[in-house]
């Protein structure tokens, strides 16, 4: 089902939460928001789960107005499913039982046998007898999705459900419980402030920051073409050089770049892929640092002027800092802010 967030605002007290927020998920769709801890995303998600009451604006599902100020639909009318950051497993229960709940509605054995095929659905059927405490994390995240799942909501929330996961099983688990919604046709929106885990698991991603929205977008949009400075600081890796713009053109010591705007100093988002190692090339840059990344290093340079630039080479190529190697610049999107834009 689709879910449209249309300016909602939300505060505690005199203090606002939410400032207008409005983004789009389609059918079928997954979302997710980004963001520092205390920008908004967990509030919205809390929002749209009938939660918290909005102040102003309203959240539609399927066509339905589920909040507004001075109206809100109870949490459990509004068919939607919610997966906690804690989980909320009940020690006590097996993974069966605690898919169970999800279903209490049915007769028992009808019940715990959806709640078995659910199981199997997220590849723990021969773990159905086992309690909370014999399982690892992923599967304990695995029954938490059966569980809210077998309900078979009309929009499922996930708040930060991979955090207490290591970073190689956050990122292959997004991608499994990816497939799965996709499968099912499940409209969801996660919270997170992983990167990485945003852009394997969402179709839509939503950078927040002090209660805003600041761009909804694809996450190959979030990163070569940020909205504003703000954006462009916190999705991926980079660093702003400053220089001029003059008649459509930007005079970088890497080279010239075309650029549309208006004439006056800038500031230039170059992200690491877009400096290329070159041992033929005349421009030289010492190496200040170096992260080894397994099939890549991460170069901090030093231009002979001065400016500071980062630079992702493979990782055969084992250069010592204090050397100098070879760079060219190779944009494909150029990204430049006005100084005095400080959004």
């Amino acid at each position: 089902m689709s879910l449209e967030v249309q300016a909602v605002g939300l505060r505690y007290d005199r203090t606002p939460i939410l400032r207008g927020v409005s983004l789009t998920l389609a059918a079928g769709d997954i979302g997710c928001l980004l963001g520092p801890s205390g920008c908004g995303k967990t509030s919205l998600l809390r929002a749209i789960a009938g939660l918290e009451p909005i102040t102003d604006g309203q959240i539609v599902v399927a066509g339905s107005t589920l909040s507004s100020a001075g109206h809100r639909v109870a949490p459990e009318r509004r068919g939607i499913g919610m997966v906690f950051q804690d989980l909320a497993l009940l020690g006590h229960l097996n993974s069966l039982d605690n898919v169970a709940l999800g279903l209490h509605r049915l007769p028992r054995g009808q019940r715990r046998q959806q709640a078995s095929q659910w199981l199997e659905r997220v590849g723990l059927g021969d773990r159905a007898r086992a309690y909370p405490h014999q399982l690892s994390g992923g599967q304990q995240q695995r029954v938490a999705l059966a569980r809210a799942l077998a309900a078979q909501p009309r929009l499922l929330l996930l708040d930060e459900p991979f955090s207490a996961l290591d970073t190689a099983l956050r990122e292959s688990l997004a991608l499994e419980v990816r497939t799965l919604l996709k499968g099912l046709g499940t409209t969801a929106l996660m919270v997170t402030h992983a990167q990485q885990e945003a852009f394997a698991f969402a179709d839509r991603i939503g950078v927040m920051h002090d209660g805003a929205l600041l761009q909804w977008d694809r996450g190959y949009a979030l990163y070569h073409r940020p909205a504003n400075r703000h954006v462009a600081d916190f999705i991926g890796e980079g660093l702003l050089l400053r220089a001029q713009r003059r008649e459509g053109r930007i005079t970088l010591p890497l080279g010239e770049l075309a650029s549309a705007g208006p004439d006056g100093p800038v500031e230039v988002l170059l992200r690491p892929d877009d400096i290329l190692h070159d041992d033929d090339s005349p421009l030289k840059a010492r190496v200040e640092a170096r992260y080894f990344r397994g099939a890549v290093f991460l170069y901090r340079l030093r231009l002979a002027g001065g400016e500071e630039l980062q630079a992702l080479v493979p990782s055969h190529h084992d250069h010592p800092i204090g050397c100098d190697i070879g760079i060219r610049l190779a944009m494909d999107h150029v990204i430049a802010y006005a100084v005095d834009d400080r959004r």
